[in-house]
């Protein structure tokens, strides 16, 4: 539980034996902190779907926010055969912010038996405006403080991105429901965006016939130029599969990868020289790009920019009061001018 006076929270965690052992070597204050440094590298050993070949990326961030002398434990762990560790790349700290390319590491020992112990850890988030506000608005709705990043997208996740009850299994129906006014400001043809986006910012070019789908409307240039033409479907119907299909190739599966390749080849080669080194790799950076512009960006500064009172973001979008949103609209669009947006009512 979240603690916002102190910006502190306690965990369980499972303490080894012979991390115990170590860490009473130390005195006091040393065992307080190593502990916390250890605690830290428990949680994501426990996060099993983040594992690439038995390894877990850690950045050096998020363990300086925990301890700035965290390698000194870390290089006693090593040591004493606890932990390995793989650097990204050799000699240096290094952690890219897209691709989340950082050191890895992994536990030599059984890390789900020892002691029970609690450990108190600070939550650098909720200093930030973009945690403030999303709690604000939270409690203004009645739903519990859930507040949380994933590591592989940074991605931001709360009741509303999940299923709010058991009643209302999206927030556009939780949203209808209640009978508020609120508006949905999201960005069109999101990720097929932030794909010529990421490529650009590396200096990597794109087809000419991408360029083309992402001016006529990305989602229906697949629908006339894929089978999805001659299916007996809606147009709705239509759509969601293209938007499924783009999915599926940007983040990795091989199949429908032909599709792609002869509609755009340069820009599927190269997805496939990143995801040749890490078959996630463009789901990823793509991913880490829109929480950029939509947490660290967006909800960030929305309060400060625009003046609004509540706020909140689901993944590629922002949900705003309807009076407020004309001018998030308008905000929204002059920063990020390579994105369009549309909104509408919930």
């Amino acid at each position: 539980m979240i603690n916002t006076l102190k910006n502190t929270y306690e965990r369980e965690i499972i303490l080894p034996k012979k991390v115990e052992l170590l860490l009473n070597k130390k005195s006091t204050k040393a065992k307080k902190g190593a502990l916390k440094i250890y605690a830290a590298l428990a949680i994501k050993f426990n996060q099993k779907n983040n594992y690439i070949d038995d390894y877990i990326s850690i950045p050096a961030t998020y363990l300086r926010s925990v301890n700035y002398r965290y390698y000194k434990f870390i290089e006693e762990l090593k040591v004493n055969g606890i932990i390995e560790a793989l650097e990204f790349k050799p000699g240096k700290e290094y952690f890219n912010t897209e691709t989340g390319q950082c050191k890895r590491y992994k536990p030599l020992i059984d890390i789900s038996t020892g002691t029970l112990v609690t450990v108190q850890l600070e939550n650098s988030n909720t200093v930030k405006n973009w945690y403030k506000i999303t709690k604000e608005s939270l409690d203004y709705l009645g739903l519990k403080t859930s507040i949380k990043r994933c590591q592989f997208g940074q991605r931001l996740h709360t009741p509303i991105t999940h299923r709010v009850s058991e009643e209302c299994k999206s927030y556009k129906k939780y949203f209808k429901n209640i009978k508020q006014n609120f508006v949905v400001i999201d960005a069109v043809a999101c990720q097929p965006n932030l794909l010529k986006q990421v490529f650009n910012e590396r200096g990597i070019s794109i087809d000419t016939e991408y360029q083309t789908a992402l001016d006529s409307g990305f989602y229906d240039y697949l629908i006339k130029n894929t089978k999805l033409k001659n299916r007996n479907l809606s147009y709705n119907e239509k759509r969601d599969e293209a938007k499924n299909l783009y999915c599926i190739w940007q983040n990795g599966d091989k199949g429908k990868s032909k599709i792609f390749k002869s509609l755009f080849p340069h820009i599927s080669e190269m997805c496939g020289r990143f995801k040749a080194v890490d078959p996630k790799a463009v789901g990823k950076m793509i991913q880490r790009k829109e929480s950029l512009i939509f947490i660290d960006e967006l909800l960030e500064n929305v309060v400060n920019e625009t003046g609004v009172s509540f706020c909140l973001t689901v993944h590629d979008s922002l949900i705003v009061r309807k009076e407020d949103g004309p001018k998030v609209f308008d905000w929204m669009s002059k920063k990020i001018e390579y994105l369009n947006f549309k909104m509408q009512s919930l």
